[in-house]
């Protein structure tokens, strides 16, 4: 089995020029409204396309007649990305999306009497892409949406309505087309997807929010699918309540069913006394733990997308936190042993969160390039040294990571060089350079004012 999912975005508002190779474990970072925050919201867009225009949605068999598709993922495209002038925004846009999954079937042997050292081989593989392209329509003045893989499903998915619409059929419907979709791509393509927004305090501390933001309302029902998880002995592992320094985290069922936490005093407080910090992490966590239990309702593989892990946190609860999404990330993908597991999607400003990544992706080298040492009980020593490091591995074979410029162009950071960190140091170090500037400068400053002063005094 071999997969290729590939995202590139051409002048959509921030972004210029970005084309991004999607795998396992996908870091987006860059400065202040540079298109982290776009990227993956269109990512998600793309993958969940069924989603929008299929299964959380009313559907009638004109759907799928002519160009209505289409036009159905324009419009649900218009709610999500908003524009006062389509023109000015999308005139120059093009997004292409692609998912390419190729499998093996195997070898055809053309003669048994051929000894096997001649005998030719011929592998049998299948292609199949899903794609979905948005270029300007100067005519319509809006972005048009086209599909070689949508458009040729139209017709068979047309059948799936052979009676009446009544709720029964629609939900029936709604199966089919994701059993059609599930079967082309042998389960691996990514129907569903959990958007975990940077502004999610406000879910800690408010059960009732009326809000623009499509990804504050479904990070609401997420919250109570987190807390649904009410163990004996509270709602969160040990992992969990070691980062957010809690004993237990409990549910309240005599004040509606509000989560409790107990600290290591004894003391027990409310969703309202936690720390920003606190309320930054809570479900983001929760809902991360939750991941080993959880059943999506269409497919075995999400996309989870994170904005801004490291929001309010201490650059020790940073390095926790991305060690904790590493840890489940390499928990999922063990679980789902060679098939395609879940992909993790984050975007930071942190330079301490790019380091941390750097120490796990450092870990899995060394691993490999111990292998090279000849004396067994050397490596056997080391090995066993690399192993007891209090934090996990990342391979390099799963993650992408890339910067967007000012410019608004997309910049791999990712270096295969087995010398050298795997994340650019010098890319970490520009980040970190708007700081150290200044400190430099005033350092500078303070010795020539110093050396002024010891002059006047030798002067005098």
């Amino acid at each position: 089995m071999n997969i290729r999912e590939k995202l590139i975005i051409k002048n959509f508002l921030s972004i210029n020029d970005f084309e991004w190779d999607i795998k396992g474990f996908n870091v987006l970072t860059g400065g202040m409204a540079s298109g982290k925050s776009l990227a993956l919201k269109l990512l998600h867009f793309c993958e969940l396309i069924f989603r929008y225009t299929v299964f959380d949605t009313s559907i009638n068999k004109e759907l799928f007649q002519g160009d209505n598709f289409l036009k159905k993922i324009n419009e649900e495209f218009a709610k999500i990305f908003i524009s006062r002038n389509h023109e000015s925004d999308y005139s120059n846009t093009k997004i292409i999306y692609s998912f390419e999954y190729n499998i093996q079937h195997g070898q055809l042997l053309l003669d048994e009497e051929i000894p096997t050292t001649e005998q030719p081989e011929f592998d049998m593989s299948t292609t199949i892409v899903f794609d979905l392209t948005a270029i300007w329509n100067k005519t319509s003045k809006q972005l048009q949406w086209s599909s070689k893989y949508i458009e040729s499903k139209l017709d068979t998915w047309q059948t799936f309505f052979d009676e009446q619409n009544t709720p029964e059929l629609i939900e029936r419907v709604r199966t089919r087309v994701f059993e059609s979709i599930a079967s082309d791509f042998s389960n691996s393509f990514p129907l569903s997807a959990m958007f975990i927004p940077a502004s999610r305090a406000i879910v800690a501390i408010t059960s009732k929010i009326i809000s623009r933001d499509p990804f504050i309302d479904e990070l609401m029902n997420l919250k109570e699918y987190a807390l649904s998880f009410n163990d004996i002995g509270g709602i969160s592992s040990n992992e969990v309540n070691k980062i957010l320094q809690f004993d237990n985290i409990s549910i309240d069922n005599e004040k509606d069913k509000q989560p409790v936490f107990k600290l290591s005093n004894g003391r027990s407080i409310s969703s309202l006394e936690l720390s920003s910090g606190q309320q930054e992490l809570l479900y983001l966590l929760l809902l991360i733990d939750d991941l080993k239990r959880t059943n999506f309702t269409y497919g075995f593989n999400a996309s989870i997308f994170i904005e801004e892990p490291s929001s309010h946190l201490f650059p020790k609860e940073q390095k926790d936190t991305v060690e904790f999404l590493v840890t489940i990330f390499n928990e999922l993908q063990k679980k789902r042993g060679n098939t395609l597991g879940h992909r993790f999607f984050i975007s930071t400003h942190s330079p301490y969160v790019l380091n941390t990544i750097n120490n796990l992706l450092e870990k899995e080298r060394l691993l490999k390039v111990v292998e090279k040492i000849d004396d067994p009980k050397i490596k056997k020593s080391i090995i066993n040294e690399i192993e007891a490091l209090p934090f996990p591995y990342l391979s390099i074979n799963n993650i992408s990571a890339y910067m967007i410029e000012e410019n608004g162009y997309l910049k791999s950071m990712i270096n295969n060089d087995d010398d050298e960190p795997y994340i650019y140091s010098e890319v970490i170090d520009r980040i970190s350079y708007v700081i150290t500037e200044g400190t430099d400068k005033l350092s500078s400053l303070n010795s020539q004012i110093k050396n002024a002063i010891r002059h006047n005094k030798e002067v005098k």
